[in-house]
Parts: C-alpha cells; sequence; structure tokens
C-alpha cells in the first residue's frame, strides 16, 4: 500500500473527504471532518453564524481574553489545589481528601456530556456562564465550609464548572479555527500552566503562611466572573452582528406547553443516558478509593454492591444508546491524589516545592502542546507522533515503581515526571485532534466530551 499523500498547500485541487482512504491519518489543509451530518442543533447553527460574522479585530481580542481567562483559571485552580489537602486536615479527616476529590472530579469528568448537549442546543455562551456560576459557586462554598461534607459538595460544584469553563473554551477554539490550524491554538492556550505551575504552589504557601485557605477561595470567588465576563462578552456581541447581518436564524416560538417542554429536552439532553453513565461511573470508579480503607477491603459488601451495580448501568447505558434511546448522545460512527501529601512528608518538602514536583507534569505537557501543534502542521500527520509517545509514557510509569521508596533521591521522582510530561502533552493534543477529525463540525463537542471522561482527574495519568 502506498504511504498516505501529504500535505501540500500548492495543489489547486485538495482531496476530499470520500477520496481518503479509511485508515489514513492526514490533516487536510482546511477541511476533513469539519463538514455538515443531516441534522443540526441550534446551538451550533448559531456559533456557526456568529464565526461568519467575525472581524480580524474582533477574533484578537476575543482570543486575548480566552488567554486571560485560562491564565487565571489555571492559577486558581493550582493555588485551590495545593490547598485541598488543608481544608480536610483542618476539620482532622486528611483520608477523606481521596474521597472527596474522586467523587467531584468523576462527576466534574462526566458531566462534559450534559455540557456538550447544553452548548449543543441552547449555545456556547449559555454554556459558559452557567459553568462560570458553578465554578463560582463552588469556590464561595468552599471559603465558608465548615466540615468536610459542605467542603465535598464544594468541590462537585467546583470542578464541573471548572471543567466545564476550559471545555467550552476548547469548543470556541474550535469554532473559530480550521482543523489545520486548532491545535496550535490549543497548546498555546494550555501554555499559563508553564508560569503558574511555579506561582501557584508558592501563592499557595503565602496563602496559608499568612492568612488561610478560606482568603484563596474567597479572592477567585470575587476575580474568576470579572475575569470571564469579557470571554461572554464578545460572543454576545457578535451574536448581535450576525443577527443583524441576517445570518443568525430567528428561534421559532415552540408553542410546547411545561410538559411537552421537559419531554422535548429529556429526549434531546438523552436524560436517561446520561443518568445511566454518570451514576455508572461514579460507583465502578468510587470504590477503587474506599476499598483500602474498608473492614474486610474488596470483600466489603457495599464495595462489592457499588461496583457490580456500576458495571450493570455502564452496560445498560451501552445497550439504551445502541438501541432504545431516541436521540443518541455518542455518535456511533466515529491515582496520584496523595502525591503531594507524600512528597512533604516523606521528602520533607514545602508546600511551594512538593508543588512544583507535583505540576511538573503540568508544566512538561503545555510546553510540549505548541511544538507538537507546530510538527503536526508541517508533517500533516499525528499517527507516528502519537505513537512515539506512547513507549515513553510507560517507561516514565514503568521507572516509578522502582523509585518509589523513601530513600530514593527526589531527582529521580522529578525525572520521571519529566518523561511523563513529554509524553502525556503529546498524547494529549493528538489524542483531540484525531477525535475531531473523525467527526463533523456539528458533533466536535460530543466527540471531545467522549475523550475527556476518559482523562478524569482522579489520580491516574
Amino acid at each position: 500500500m502506498s504511504a498516505p499523500p501529504e500535505i501540500n498547500e500548492s495543489k489547486s485541487v485538495p482531496m476530499t473527504i470520500d477520496q481518503k482512504l479509511p485508515n489514513e491519518h492526514v490533516v487536510d489543509a482546511e477541511t476533513s471532518s469539519d463538514e455538515e451530518s443531516v441534522r443540526i442543533q441550534d446551538g451550533v447553527k448559531r456559533v456557526e453564524a456568529i464565526t461568519q460574522a467575525w472581524t480580524t479585530k474582533a477574533l484578537i481580542i476575543t482570543g486575548v481574553f480566552i488567554y486571560i481567562c485560562s491564565f487565571v483559571n489555571s492559577l486558581q485552580q493550582q493555588i485551590t489545589t495545593n490547598l485541598g489537602v488543608y481544608v480536610t486536615s483542618s476539620f482532622m479527616l486528611h483520608s477523606l481528601y481521596s474521597t472527596t476529590s474522586v467523587l467531584s472530579s468523576v462527576i466534574g469528568g462526566v458531566s462534559k456530556f450534559p455540557i456538550a448537549k447544553i452548548i449543543d442546543i441552547w449555545g456556547r455562551v449559555e454554556g459558559f456562564i452557567l459553568m462560570t456560576v458553578l465554578c463560582t459557586i463552588g469556590l464561595v462554598m468552599m471559603a465558608a465550609c465548615e466540615n468536610v461534607e459542605t467542603y465535598a459538595a464544594a468541590q462537585v460544584f467546583y470542578w464541573v464548572g471548572y471543567n466545564g469553563m476550559g471545555y467550552v473554551i476548547n469548543v470556541f477554539l474550535a469554532d473559530m479555527t480550521s482543523l489545520r490550524n486548532r491545535m496550535i491554538l490549543y497548546g498555546l492556550n494550555s501554555t499559563p500552566f508553564i508560569a503558574n505551575v511555579f506561582a501557584g504552589p508558592a501563592i499557595a504557601q503565602l496563602f496559608y503562611e499568612r492568612s488561610n485557605f478560606r482568603w484563596a477561595f474567597g479572592c477567585f470567588a470575587i476575580i474568576l466572573p470579572v475575569i470571564a465576563a469579557p470571554v461572554a462578552g464578545m460572543f454576545m456581541y457578535n451574536n448581535g452582528v450576525a443577527k443583524k447581518k441576517g445570518l443568525l436564524p430567528p428561534r421559532p416560538v415552540s408553542g410546547r406547553s411545561l410538559g411537552q417542554s421537559f419531554y422535548y429536552y429529556a429526549r434531546e439532553f438523552d436524560l436517561i443516558g446520561q443518568l445511566l453513565l454518570i451514576f455508572g461511573l461514579c460507583l465502578l470508579l468510587i470504590p477503587l478509593t474506599l476499598a483500602g480503607s474498608a473492614v474486610n477491603r474488596w470483600g466489603t459488601g457495599y464495595i462489592i454492591a457499588m461496583l457490580v451495580l456500576g458495571i450493570v448501568l455502564i452496560i445498560g447505558f451501552v445497550l439504551y444508546e445502541r438501541f432504545l434511546a431516541p436521540v443518541t448522545f455518542m455518535p456511533y460512527n466515529c491515582w496520584d491524589l496523595y502525591f503531594s501529601s507524600y512528597l512533604q512528608i516523606v521528602h520533607n518538602l514545602s508546600i511551594r516545592n512538593a508543588g512544583y514536583i507535583l505540576n511538573t507534569y503540568t508544566l512538561g505537557s503545555c510546553f510540549v502542546g505548541p511544538l507538537v501543534g507546530l510538527l503536526i502542521r508541517h508533517t500533516g500527520r499525528f499517527k507516528p507522533i502519537a505513537l512515539a509517545a506512547v513507549p515513553v509514557s510507560t517507561l516514565a510509569t514503568a521507572l516509578l515503581i522502582h523509585f518509589r521508596h523513601p530513600h530514593t533521591p527526589i531527582g529521580y521522582v522529578v525525572m520521571c515526571q519529566i518523561l511523563s510530561a513529554f509524553a502525556g502533552g503529546t498524547l494529549v493534543v493528538t489524542e483531540q485532534l484525531a477525535a475531531m477529525a473523525a467527526v463533523p463540525h456539528n458533533e466536535v463537542a460530543a466527540v471531545l466530551a467522549l475523550e475527556g471522561i476518559w482523562r478524569i482527574r482522579w489520580g491516574v495519568r
């Protein structure tokens, strides 16, 4: 079989989708999967109309606002994450940090599915505003919490909102760019973490030593909405421009009753499928952290019951989506939670230095992201790059098994983190591009949610 054709921008006749081989891993110059599907939802129609109204000036301003929002969001995430262990410790329940983190991260990760539906049906801006509100509510609750139960609930609100904001921003960028240039912007948008992996732990230590964790959460509960407002404002402004130009079709009056509206949105949001998936994943993943502290460990009754029920619900979700769902969500065509505590206790590191090592992965992966994006643009291929990163990731994980002992020099742990970071950053970029290249534009939000669910922050990289 001959090798897939390389990208050649000098060619006057681009390859069409029908001419591609099924197993081809080449990014076309301006097209690939961003073709229209038969069924396009209202939110997708609206954002496509808005993108037609972009001017170069508005596009640049919006890009700057998005970058600032991503910078502030990553900074507050670095600070709040490094202070999380001290919240549960203040209630004399440090061991529950793992449970609260898993619960909130799982729910925050699987929430990308309903968020995808929200932004496809109602609109990107509406989804972004909703996620900002949820993240702010979580920060306010964490600042005011008086027990671990309130903190756990706050974590759920926070991670749903935080993950949702980042997810909607990724969809914004996908709407604003062609597939060929998309990963460059994705990589650039991740660069705030390069600075914040150093700034975040240092600021967290300052809050801990000179104030308390509540002020850290409270400050960003005020700052975050202020920073997010310009992003939403620019999209609302361009929404008005598109409407004036006649590019935005008016929303017809539905004429549905309250009950009919509930049925309509339950059907469009695939409510039954969403609930099966969310509860199934929660029941399947949460016991992994609870089993160690249970009386009989894996033989404990409620651990077995949760695992069995979780598996049943996941199987039920697949069967329901395949055979019963009137509107399927999934397009069928297409453990370091105690790492910070370990570094501080075993290696006697400060909050700042432990945070630096903890965030080596974030730093390296965000640094390598733009470089991988440029490499993909230059070569037009992403599969060989992704495959090259797999053995590096495996090596980094395997070395940690040998270097896990307390007497190990900390430099070896950092080395493993660096290897994992470079491999992980490459895989994140290429897997997102592979997912988006396989579906039409109106399914990008859904496929990004599907891809993101397997990168839930529950302690496994």
